[in-house]
């Protein structure tokens, strides 16, 4: 989006995906379109990364924007430390390890998102996008909103990685939460090197989601 800005790139750009860049991972785009396509736009495959964790549609963005190093770099030009992209999705998938070299701290999320909410980043059509676009967000229906009030807007991102040995390496979910008075708060929550069973990883986040939105909602 940044790049959108700088008129290096457009929203309604096509960008064309070939089956060589498919592998065994998770990928409504790859299931959708086994063969590839040249139909989707930069707008769809940010929305397909963001809203549907399609790693294939992160790799494909993440190639034409300059790869790990240029999103790491702008990610430090923001200010924001605590954080490192070392690795495309598929190079983590590849080596157990590299996935470890790709880490951040839940603080440095929160300053992402608040870099966000107070739009300092992007032109405002930009930083709308995203907003909408995370608004849009399917996956993690059981992490952050999972206890909330129906309704409640959660504008998130959520991460999961694999799992060794009965060892899931990351359970995540970050995102902004809109209050009842119309107040709003960045929450992220990572669970690491968990053995439990998912459905109690995500309900870990889902209680400390609910224990902040009670406690900034007095």
């Amino acid at each position: 989006l940044k790049q959108v800005d700088e008129g290096k790139l457009k929203l309604d750009q096509t960008v064309p995906v070939a089956a060589k860049d498919y592998w065994d991972t998770y990928s409504p785009l790859k299931d959708s379109f086994p063969n590839g396509t040249k139909e989707k736009t930069i707008a769809n495959l940010i929305y397909l990364m963001v809203c549907k964790s399609d790693n294939v549609a992160c790799d494909v963005l993440l190639e034409l924007t300059g790869g790990p190093k240029s999103t790491n770099d702008f990610v430090h030009g923001l200010g924001v430390s605590n954080m490192e992209i070392m690795f495309s999705e598929q190079d983590m998938q590849r080596n157990w390890e590299n996935q470890f070299r790709n880490w951040g701290n839940a603080s440095a999320y929160t300053h992402l998102l608040d870099i966000l909410h107070k739009g300092t980043a992007l032109s405002k059509a930009s930083n709308d996008f995203m907003m909408n676009t995370m608004l849009a967000t399917t996956t993690g229906a059981k992490r952050l909103p999972g206890l909330l009030p129906e309704g409640t807007p959660v504008a998130h991102k959520t991460g999961t990685g694999p799992t060794q040995d009965g060892i899931c390496a990351a359970t995540n979910d970050a995102g902004i939460i809109t209050l009842p008075n119309k107040e709003q708060v960045a929450v992220a929550v990572f669970v690491s090197m968990s053995p439990a069973e998912e459905s109690i990883r995500e309900s870990v986040i889902a209680q400390i989601s609910k224990a902040v939105y009670d406690y900034y909602s007095k």
